[in-house]
């Protein structure tokens, strides 16, 4: 009885992992140049299908020119990264969308896996809006995406998706903690930069 019904869990959670994945990739003109409608269904609705994708593959179907992007990464562990932010607006655009509680166009992704950085020609990259260092990431596999979610009752569904998300990732978080030993700090010890 108990396999059976583990089972069906599995088969249920595969199920509607690949339903989702079923929907198929819409362009910018399909949502008639709307941008925000077009981020959220192709990078929040359809997240699971770019699991184990590279960026590269995110990249192709973006068809939107970006204007920046920047690693993710923790000030503790500044030489790894552990994802990209990718801006379709200019900082200032962003910036100013953000004030006017409006969608900023820009997307989150999150590694399988943690990549090395040099942090100096990253924050240089960033300072200079050079967006070669991009292309460095092209091959790396995607563990979560999603998108910004503008305010508004239209977009419930978006924000009660992104808490499934943040509530997921702590519970992830938690476990892997407790996987990894402490840092020096944690234990107490002083660290000499």
């Amino acid at each position: 009885m108990k396999k059976l019904l583990l089972t069906t869990i599995i088969l249920l959670a595969v199920s509607s992992v690949k339903a989702q994945c079923n929907l198929p990739y819409k362009s910018l003109s399909e949502f008639k140049n709307d941008t925000t409608a077009f981020m959220l269904y192709n990078f929040m609705d359809r997240a699971e299908c770019y699991k184990g994708k590279t960026l590269k593959e995110v990249r192709n179907d973006l068809h939107l020119p970006v204007k920046w992007a920047m690693s993710t990464y923790n000030k503790r562990r500044p030489t790894i990264s552990y994802g990209i932010s990718i801006g379709i607006l200019s900082n200032k655009e962003s910036i100013e969308k953000i004030r006017n509680n409006k969608h900023n166009n820009t997307i989150y992704i999150y590694w399988e896996e943690a990549y090395p950085i040099n942090p100096e020609e990253d924050f240089d990259a960033i300072k200079n809006n050079n967006l070669n260092y991009y292309n460095i990431y092209n091959n790396c596999k995607i563990k979560n995406i999603y998108t910004t979610i503008p305010e508004g009752e239209k977009y419930a569904k978006y924000r009660k998706m992104e808490e499934e998300r943040l509530k997921k990732e702590d519970e992830e978080a938690k476990v892997k903690k407790k996987s990894l030993p402490p840092l020096p700090e944690e234990m107490g010890w002083s660290v000499k930069e």
